[in-house]
């Protein structure tokens, strides 16, 4: 089961999960944002689903706008807000344009 992160017009692969998201350097995805926190959030699978979890952030997780209390089902085309910064969950790039797909890391 693959999954995609769009940042900053480059795709993250989502090779291994969990996957941490934050302004520290040991997360897998570092986000170099003030307002993101150290370890602000992650994303892990559950039964097949991808699913997004605040850390105790200072500033939020947002899901398509809406704050993450508790983890959230994630589903292709959904907006990530961490702070400031936005990012956008893909199960597939289909629908990318080539420029953006040739940019792709891993996330290991």
């Amino acid at each position: 089961m693959k999954a995609f992160i769009l940042y900053e017009s480059r795709i993250f692969t989502l090779n291994s999960v969990p996957i941490k998201l934050g302004r520290n350097l040991d997360n897998h995805l570092v986000l170099s944002n003030k307002a993101v926190s150290r370890h602000h959030a992650e994303i892990f699978v559950e039964n097949e689903t991808f699913y997004l979890q605040d850390l105790e952030s200072t500033s939020g997780t947002f899901l398509n706008d809406i704050e993450v209390s508790e983890p959230a089902a994630l589903k292709s085309g959904d907006k990530i807000t961490l702070a400031e910064v936005e990012l956008t969950f893909y199960t597939d790039l289909d629908h990318l344009d080539k420029t953006t797909k040739h940019r792709t890391s891993n996330l290991d």
